[in-house]
């Protein structure tokens, strides 16, 4: 498993001169520690990841998730600390956090009741989805099933 500040040594290479041998600075590892829980919560479907409060806490999330944590935490850091944002790792963090996207959700198929129209142009016999079951219109508008 990689540690936080792993993953913020990497970000913050994307973007400045440092090598890795250089220290960061505990204010700045608190700061790029904030973004990257920041980040991850403004994201809108789950990674499971776990809130990091210091350098030696373990990134619970996959090694494509990896991926999107570096190059975008990067993107984020740059204006703090005149980095210099490439084309290149623009398109890396866009694609990473595509390709996580893609792997983390799932879009179920629509469940369309038998009342609703199929729409026009369709060259189907009937112009209304077919039931899932036996059911029966009601005066309301809802439905029962037949017994």
């Amino acid at each position: 498993m990689t540690i936080a500040e792993t993953i913020i040594k990497d970000a913050f290479s994307e973007v400045t001169n440092t090598n890795d041998e250089a220290p960061i600075e505990a204010d700045d590892m608190q700061f790029a520690i904030r973004t990257l829980n920041r980040m991850v919560a403004a994201w809108n479907f789950s990674i499971g990841w776990t809130v990091i409060t210091n350098p030696a806490d373990t990134i619970t999330v996959t090694a494509v998730a990896e991926e999107a944590l570096v190059k975008n935490l990067a993107i984020r850091l740059a204006p703090s600390y005149d980095g210099v944002v490439t084309q290149e790792l623009k398109s890396d963090a866009r694609g990473s956090l595509a390709s996580l996207r893609r792997a983390t959700i799932t879009v179920l198929p629509s469940n369309y009741p038998s009342r609703l129209p199929t729409g026009t142009g369709n060259f189907i016999v009937s112009t209304f989805y077919p039931p899932k079951g036996d059911e029966l219109i009601t005066e309301e508008g809802g439905s029962i099933l037949l017994e």
